[in-house]
């Protein structure tokens, strides 16, 4: 149903696309010194709780378990495949390059509309995006480094799951909440993504946040095999991050580490 408002919407995307520019800045910082997957996961699990209470707030907790639960998991999905290959190719690529080549995802969207939600796209709109990515490219001038890559690729791949994500979106707004839209997409792609990295372990950003960590908890937890396994008491060594019961805290201790070192 379309907004019965669209100045409202409009001055909302304009806001929108200009935190995502923020963010992808921020992106580009910490794709220097983490895996993408990493990056996938913090960028889930840094704004989950005000989303959480955003929702839990406006919309009660109802509205977040009465969902369509397998394009929900498809969009989690797709979140942290756009995001992983986004940061892939930040870092071996410029910005002006990175976001001339993600600017096809307007394309494709409107391409997917056709099929999947049944829109009418005439040329006047196909040549309004040409002009607008037209634009795009005047402003960024992109020197065409590393296009023809794997990065270049990776960018593609971004912006095909950008496209496909945003016609969910359109799909799910039909019976769900905004608020359980962005709350489980957050929600998902913290869960899915910060799950991986515990199988090799998680990069804490800051030695100094990792140190006073590993000194503030208890000895009993940080250290080795439990008794069940191992009849004699052992010294207490180095912390077991990769341990199951880290996991689920990962995502939260690398996020202040982050914070630490941008500061």
């Amino acid at each position: 149903m379309p907004d019965p408002q669209p100045r409202r919407a409009l001055w909302l995307m304009l806001v929108s696309v200009a935190l995502f520019a923020l963010m992808d800045a921020a992106l580009k910082t910490l794709s220097a010194h983490y895996p993408p997957i990493q990056v996938a996961a913090l960028r889930g699990a840094a704004s989950l709780p005000l989303v959480l209470a955003w929702a839990l707030w406006t919309a009660g907790p109802r509205a977040l378990l009465r969902v369509r639960w397998p394009l929900h998991l498809l969009r989690g999905a797709l979140g942290i495949l756009m995001m992983a290959s986004f940061v892939y190719a930040l870092k071996r690529l410029p910005l002006s390059t990175t976001y001339s080549i993600f600017f096809v995802a307007p394309l494709m969207i409107t391409a997917l509309s056709v099929p999947f939600l049944g829109e009418r796209v005439g040329p006047r709109r196909w040549t309004a995006i040409a002009i607008g990515l037209l634009g795009v490219l005047v402003v960024l001038r992109p020197t065409g480094q590393g296009m023809l890559t794997l990065a270049g690729g990776a960018v593609l791949l971004a912006a095909f799951g950008y496209a496909v994500s945003a016609i969910t979106v359109r799909v799910l707004a039909r019976t769900d909440s905004t608020q359980a839209i962005t709350f489980w997409l957050l929600a998902l792609m913290a869960l899915g993504a910060g799950r991986w990295p515990c199988r090799t372990g998680w990069r804490c950003a800051a030695s100094t946040c990792g140190s006073s960590l590993r000194s503030a908890l208890p000895a009993r937890w940080a250290s080795t095999p439990s008794p069940r396994r191992s009849g004699s008491a052992r010294r207490p060594s180095s912390p077991r991050w990769n341990t199951p019961r880290w996991s689920g805290a990962w995502p939260w201790i690398c996020c202040c580490g982050a914070c630490c070192r941008m500061r």
